[in-house]
């Protein structure tokens, strides 16, 4: 009997052995786990941080190091998106290599192809030789190519459309273009089948009404050669004429000119407002 009962707590003495045994190993695992998270976290950290401030090599340097391409920030920015934003080409191809997602919108609707079309050509073609899509995604809050000619870089969105980009109705693409200043840019937009009489936003302007907003005769006599109706008013009911008018700058007489003769062309051809007929107009 107490043979029996001392082999009983032997047994049982070896069993609770085995379980502090696994405990303290399950306890040991947990730790190893913490330590590497806060070292996986901390690295995360570092890399965002080196990104977002332009610190190319030393992003780079985490990356080999281990630090998870993936990592987010606050802002719902990866280092791709802090990459294309700052012109970072090295950085992207790295990430590119370590399987980073190249469409990820951040928290404000931004991809990285975005971010990079506002003036880094290298980038953009990194990003899309390595298949990240030229037109937005669902949710997106910036086109590329839009966001391209909004900055009169015209062989961005050139290098967009090589890649099947193309002005979509209603993303403003032409009067984008003209807001940049840059002919290269309104050229470019035209070229690719932006939508010359297309009316944007809560005030309904064309692009050639903003055009005679800024006072730039040049991209007036660019509108209405391609068939820009001078004629169509905006929400306010303002013609492009009517803006030209407000301008106060030295081409205020110009553009007002240019316009009150594309107006009468019309009015003389009984063109109808929508359909333009200012393209062939002598002399303009």
């Amino acid at each position: 009997m107490k043979l029996a009962i001392r082999m009983e707590l032997g047994i049982a003495a070896i069993e609770m052995q085995g379980e502090r045994s696994m405990t303290e190993r399950r306890s040991r695992r947990e730790s190893e786990n913490r330590i590497s998270n806060r070292k996986e976290q901390e690295m995360a950290r570092a890399l965002l941080h080196a990104s977002l401030h332009g610190r190319e090599q030393e992003a780079i340097h985490l990356l080999k190091a281990g630090a998870p391409a993936a990592a987010v920030d606050k802002d719902g920015k990866t280092a791709l998106h802090h990459g294309a934003e700052r012109g970072m080409p090295k950085l992207l191809l790295t990430l590119i290599s370590l399987g980073a997602s190249l469409d990820d919108l951040d928290a404000n609707g931004f991809s990285a192809l975005a971010l990079a079309a506002k003036g880094h050509l290298e980038c953009v073609r990194i990003l899309l030789e390595a298949g990240a899509a030229p037109t937005p995604a669902r949710g997106a809050r910036s086109d590329a190519g839009v966001a391209a000619l909004a900055r009169g870089r015209a062989d961005i969105a050139e290098a967009l459309a090589a890649h099947g980009w193309r002005p979509q109705h209603g993303q403003g693409a032409l009067l984008e273009a003209v807001r940049s200043r840059s002919e290269e840019a309104v050229d470019a937009a035209l070229r690719l089948g932006a939508p010359v009489d297309e009316q944007v936003g809560e005030k309904e302007r064309t692009a050639l009404m903003s055009a005679a907003l800024i006072g730039d005769p040049s991209l007036i006599r660019k509108l209405l050669s391609a068939g820009a109706s001078p004629s169509l008013k905006d929400r306010a009911g303002k013609t492009a004429k009517d803006h030209a008018a407000e301008f106060r700058g030295e081409a205020r007489a110009e553009c007002s000119h240019l316009l009150l003769a594309a107006e009468e062309a019309c009015v003389l051809r009984g063109t109808p407002a929508s359909a333009g007929g200012a393209a062939k107009i002598r002399g303009i």
